[in-house]
Order: structure tokens, then C-alpha cells, then sequence
């Protein structure tokens, strides 16, 4: 592997473990719609589904804010399960859904404090590329204590574009005053990758549960399925 001077990683289901967005949307439901039917596990996992839709087609049309995109999200799955509400309906939803969510939110089984630590440890600049608004990251990065651990931080919101689109990685890069050919940019998804890739940048798949998509993963790419992994291959 190349030398590594500037680690970026995604956030979602890279670092963070997202699966406890289902029950605290599931929760909301059940309180503000009692009557749903027991459906409300169902539009919570649509909600989810949907939301990851909505963000992949995104970085092709006008910027939308991540909170709208989830919101539009949920206003579906409700549809879909019989009820209809207002789009600032779906934006509190949406809200008080991430707000119980950060009562208790867990890293992935294989990251630790200590792990990126060591990563810290290694290279001159580490830094995080995520889908989403300040608004959310931020009180997400203070709960797990990792505000001091990363200097660049790129949130989609702040760039206006979304993963695979170029932009977003560059902006890193240059708040990082990073090469391409010195940086490495970590995450579980192939096309997230692809447009690291498309820059130049280094690009390692974290795979944990399932086989990488080789029609989509960029040729290169360095594959893990246990980010514990990780020191090891940044070594060789």
C-alpha cells in the first residue's frame, strides 16, 4: 500500500453502528400514531430504506438538505402504511427520531476509541466524509466523545454535494492540504468509494457481513472485513 498521510473514513455503518435509527423511529411512531395498525416496524425499516434511496440519487439533482431527504422518507413510509402528514410534520419526526437515537448511539462491533486513537497516532491528518447536516453530526461526534479526535470534518450540508460526488472529497482535501496520492479514504460502500477513487484518492472497503460488489468497488481497493484490520494494512 501506498504511504498514508491523510486518513479519511465515512461515518455511517463505518464507524457508527445506524441499525438503532430503526427502534427510535419505531418508538416515535408508535407514540404519534397508535393506531397505525402494527405497521410501524415496517414504515421505520421503509423510512430507513428509503432515506439511503434518497442520499444515493441526491449528488444527481439540486442539493437538499439531509433532514429533508428523511423527512420525504418517512412521509412515504407512512403513505405506504395508510397515513398522510405534512412535510414539517415529517422534519419534527424525523428530529425527535435522532434525538432518541443519540441517548445511546454505539460505534460498529469492531471500532473503539483506542483504535482510532492509534490510527490518530499514525498519519498527519484524520478526518471524516459523511452524508448529512451539521446539526445531526455534530451532536452525534460530542456523545461519542470523538470532537477532538478528527481535524477535517466534511459534512455534505456544508459543501452541498453529496458522496460520490467529487466535491465533497476535495473540499477534505483541501482543508486537510492533502495529495490524493498520499490520502485513503475508507468507508462500506463501493460507490462512495468510486468517487474518492475518481479523484485519485486511495480507497479501502470495509466489509463486514456481506461479498464486495466488484461490478461497482474501484480497482485497487483494499478490502477488510474487521477495521481492527486496519493498522495492519496501513503498515504494509
Amino acid at each position: 500500500m501506498k504511504r498514508t498521510d491523510h486518513l479519511f473514513f465515512d461515518l455511517g455503518d463505518t464507524l457508527v453502528d445506524l441499525k438503532g435509527l430503526v427502534p427510535a423511529m419505531e418508538a416515535e411512531l408508535k407514540r404519534d400514531f397508535p393506531g397505525l395498525g402494527g405497521k410501524h416496524r415496517t414504515a421505520a425499516i421503509q423510512w430507513v430504506v428509503r432515506t439511503a434511496e434518497g442520499t444515493r440519487q441526491a449528488h444527481t439533482a439540486a442539493f437538499r438538505p439531509g433532514i429533508d431527504i428523511a423527512a420525504t422518507a418517512i412521509s412515504e413510509a407512512l403513505s405506504m402504511a395508510g397515513r398522510e402528514i405534512e412535510f414539517d410534520t415529517a422534519r419534527s419526526l424525523v428530529r425527535r427520531c435522532w434525538t432518541s437515537y443519540l441517548r445511546a448511539p454505539k460505534f460498529c462491533d469492531d471500532v473503539t476509541n483506542d483504535l482510532l486513537m492509534s490510527l490518530r497516532k499514525r498519519v498527519k491528518t484524520l478526518g471524516l466524509v459523511t452524508d448529512s447536516d451539521d446539526s445531526m453530526v455534530r451532536p452525534l461526534l460530542a456523545r461519542l466523545g470523538l470532537e477532538s479526535l478528527f481535524d477535517v470534518v466534511v459534512v455534505s450540508e456544508t459543501v452541498r454535494a453529496y458522496k460520490p460526488d467529487p466535491a465533497i472529497y476535495r473540499e477534505a482535501l483541501r482543508r486537510s492540504t492533502g495529495d490524493p496520492e498520499t490520502s485513503q479514504f475508507v468507508s462500506d460502500s463501493e460507490l462512495d468509494l468510486r468517487g474518492a477513487a475518481s479523484i485519485g484518492m486511495g480507497t479501502i472497503l470495509i466489509c463486514r457481513s456481506r461479498s464486495p460488489d466488484q461490478g461497482l468497488l474501484p480497482p485497487g481497493s483494499a478490502v477488510l472485513s474487521d477495521l481492527r484490520d486496519l493498522p495492519k494494512l496501513l503498515a504494509t
